[in-house]
């Protein structure tokens, strides 16, 4: 044990799969000819007693974080350039280094609160900076207090609300009720998140990186949609799949083959956004 590094406290299972992302993207940017660059993921990684080497024979998941990490990245980007007055809401942010990665030219326009367990924002705590306008909160998702705290705090405000890596963990019902708790309270913003199809989540113990962990998927989401059966105001604006992004292709030529063939594959997961009205 390095006596230097910051000890893993984690004790909740599902939160214990923030160091799947954190080791990925410091992965990809170390390939050769890189896609996605994120070098604060690997300084967060250095600085913590983690085994990290059960995760370094991933290849699809360090290509498919890193096509997620990017695709989201732009998409909050646009969302505070195009917009005044925005605050940003990440759920379940883990070690997730996304306000660094925009840049003080983007952030600076923004309030940018990062959403997690206490345990989760205590080592986040010893690892990345807390700042006047990235302010940590140290709750579960499925609690309203803090929700209620931020409408109420930023009346005028245009809200967008990011689960990276996040919904998949969880029962149907447990998000049915964060989406209904969200859409009840941030009107006019945005909802972003990724999900998985029923195979994936049939199929998570075969994951690469998911099955080296004792966290399963078990929201299942077949059809985008549906989330808008759940909440009046809520509607689908854009899917993006995987096998859409041309880097996709670095996972290799047989599963992007097999993606096209079988749909059950091609739509194994979607990163999806939502209007609130």
């Amino acid at each position: 044990m390095d006596s230097q590094k910051i000890k893993n406290n984690i004790t909740d299972d599902i939160a214990d799969t923030l160091y799947i992302p954190l080791a990925m993207k410091c992965k990809e940017i170390k390939r050769k000819n890189p896609f996605y660059f994120d070098p604060y993921s690997c300084e967060v990684m250095d600085k913590i007693d983690y085994d990290f080497s059960k995760y370094s024979k991933a290849i699809k998941s360090s290509i498919g974080v890193a096509i997620r990490a990017n695709y989201f990245d732009g998409i909050v980007k646009d969302f505070i350039e195009n917009n005044t007055n925005t605050v940003i809401i990440h759920l379940g942010c883990g070690l997730d280094t996304r306000f660094l990665r925009l840049g003080k030219s983007t952030t600076d326009k923004c309030i940018f609160y990062e959403v997690d367990l206490p345990e989760v924002i205590t080592l986040r705590k010893n690892l990345l900076p807390e700042t006047s306008n990235n302010p940590f909160i140290a709750a579960s998702m499925f609690e309203t207090e803090w929700m209620d705290n931020l409408v109420t705090k930023h009346k005028t405000a245009r809200f967008m609300i990011i689960a990276e890596g996040v919904f998949m963990y969880f029962e149907s019902g447990q998000i049915k009720e964060v989406i209904q708790n969200i859409g009840k309270r941030f009107h006019n913003s945005k909802l972003v998140f990724d999900a998985v199809n029923s195979w994936m989540c049939k199929n998570s113990h075969r994951h690469d990186t998911v099955k080296l962990t004792n966290a399963r998927f078990k929201f299942a989401l077949d059809e985008p949609r549906l989330i808008t059966q759940w909440v009046s105001n809520i509607n689908l604006e854009t899917v993006k799949l995987f096998s859409e992004c041309e880097e996709w292709w670095k996972a290799g030529i047989t599963i992007n083959i097999l993606m096209r063939v079988f749909p059950f594959l091609k739509n194994s997961s979607r990163m999806l956004t939502y209007n609130i009205g």
